[in-house]
């Protein structure tokens, strides 16, 4: 099977509706446009896994929602190089698409190879992705379990993330902005139904 190579940057440059939206036009100004474009254009889409529901178009989508909560939760430059680390290999350990509570474990034993991440920042991204892929009531356990130094860093990452991968529920149906657990994230649930929608047309 032929690697997909998405079409997230072709929309972002050539959609209309796409260059005019506030949710893209405000970005495009910003460092956290450059972080995002540089992510993208480095992404090892040989390693992800290969899916029409987990592969590299949705991970593309993941990459900007991150970038877009990045902004309105005002992150950090460090933190949204992480942040952006763990959207684009959080699903590499899948093999399948199916319910699967361990994909976000195996996938962390796999950051260090694939992301330059190092010391502190490796352990939080590693909790991060391991975390994504359990209820959210155990996500403190499991951070505890990386004896991360800064866990409500970590946390609320965490959280930012999980909110990134949600928004890409509407390509299953299953968006609920109730389940949203930050404001940025409530607000961006139309614009990710819209984005799907590109994705969809012929």
């Amino acid at each position: 099977m032929n690697i997909q190579t998405g079409i997230l940057i072709d929309l972002l440059r050539n959609n209309q509706w796409l260059q005019q939206c506030e949710e893209v036009s405000g970005l495009v100004p910003t460092g956290y446009w450059q972080q995002f474009t540089a992510a993208y254009h480095s992404l090892n889409r040989k390693a992800l896994f290969i899916s029409r529901v987990h592969g590299v178009d949705h991970v593309e989508r993941v990459m900007l929602f991150g970038t877009l909560l990045a902004h309105g939760c005002g992150l950090s430059e460090e933190d949204v190089d992480l942040l952006l680390q763990v959207c684009s290999y959080h699903d590499v350990g899948r093999v399948n698409d199916g319910f699967d509570l361990v994909h976000g474990f195996r996938a962390s034993l796999r950051l260090a190879k694939l992301t330059k991440l190092e010391g502190e920042n490796l352990i939080i991204a590693r909790a991060i992705t391991h975390a994504h892929s359990i209820p959210d009531r155990e996500m403190e356990t499991v951070v505890n379990s990386y004896q991360v130094a800064d866990v409500e860093r970590c946390l609320t990452l965490g959280r930012i993330f999980k909110d990134a991968d949600g928004l890409d529920r509407v390509r299953i149906r299953d968006l609920d902005p109730a389940f949203m657990r930050t404001e940025p994230a409530k607000r961006l649930t139309a614009f990710s139904e819209k984005i799907w929608q590109l994705y969809c047309e012929p």
